[in-house]
């Protein structure tokens, strides 16, 4: 642990723009703008940048462009925001009056054992990217496995994410010692948490709870933003997130799914389900891993059911 971090700014408006963000972005990754758009590319799939309740109309021949321009297996999007339930969806709080008093009982003894144990506080994005690696290398090791990045590699990807003004990480500290940390990604009017990881060795003094509450009710109640964001529906894996954030008074908020394929995409879609695509040797045929054949195949099928509808509310 080296000097103790110092309290980040908060950003003026002119510095959490969309077109900003996405020159942060451009500096590492692969953007390109669809009708005012920028989109990103990521594991061969484009998804815009945009923050979700943000997100316009979509001329689906200038994507099929860009998926050619990319050689991205597919863009994926969303349409409307806050619609009737459908199999998609993004987990987010939007409670302008959020407060621990309006949560379950029992989240409400975690949120203040968490903020009596632990001193919660945002702190410079510089200091995290030299001094949070070792509660990211304790996170992974509860699972028996390695970290994907090194402490350099941490480092180095952390100091770029603080070149964008709008990236603000929290931090929870036990005796002075970081044990658990988010950072989140403030883009025009709403926020995303990006990422979280916390050291095991302090799950009994609740720092995941006392994180998340105190930077959703920072963003709601004092910056007054529209939503902070916990991410969309998960695919790959089992996870519990979910039931946390909405034990924590998050919601889902439901966006039909919309997809653009690749010709290549198609035929892995069309050649589908994921039982008999091994038998027939799919691996080898195309170039797409099995999990991510699986992954396709579920999206398919989520965007497929999310057809007829058409949101009212589309901004």
């Amino acid at each position: 642990m080296t000097d103790s971090p110092t309290m980040s700014r908060e950003p003026a408006d002119e510095d959490v723009t969309l077109a900003r963000y996405a020159r942060h972005v451009a500096k590492s990754s692969k953007v390109l703008w669809v009708d005012g758009t920028p989109w990103t590319l990521k594991d061969r799939v484009l998804r815009p940048l945009t923050m979700p309740h943000r997100m316009k109309p979509v001329d689906r021949a200038k994507l099929r462009a860009a998926l050619k321009e990319t050689g991205a297996l597919l863009a994926q999007w969303t349409e409307g925001w806050d619609t009737a339930p459908c199999d998609w969806w993004y987990v987010c709080c939007d409670q302008p009056d959020y407060d621990v008093g309006t949560l379950r009982r029992t989240v409400r003894y975690a949120i203040r054992k968490g903020l009596q144990e632990c001193d919660v506080r945002r702190v410079d994005a510089n200091w995290f990217a030299e001094n949070g690696f070792p509660v990211y290398r304790a996170a992974f090791r509860r699972y028996g496995a390695a970290p994907l990045l090194t402490r350099e590699g941490f480092a180095e990807e952390f100091r770029r994410h603080a070149e964008y003004p709008g990236r603000e990480t929290w931090g929870a500290f036990i005796q002075g010692q970081l044990v658990a940390w988010a950072t989140c990604i403030l883009i025009e009017d709403a926020v995303a948490i990006a990422s979280s990881k916390s050291d095991p060795a302090y799950f009994k003094s609740k720092p995941n709870n006392a994180v998340q509450y105190a930077l959703t009710r920072h963003y709601l109640q004092e910056r007054r933003l529209r939503y902070v964001l916990s991410g969309a529906r998960v695919l790959a894996h089992d996870t519990n997130i979910q039931e946390f954030n909405e034990k924590m008074g998050f919601r889902k908020v439901y966006c039909p799914l919309r997809l653009e394929l690749s010709s290549l995409a198609a035929v892995a879609a069309a050649l589908h389900p994921p039982a008999w695509a091994r038998r027939l040797g799919l691996r080898k045929l195309l170039p797409i891993p099995m999990e991510r054949l699986d992954a396709l195949a579920t999206v398919v099928q989520i965007s497929r059911s999310c057809r007829s509808l058409t949101p009212p509310n589309a901004e």
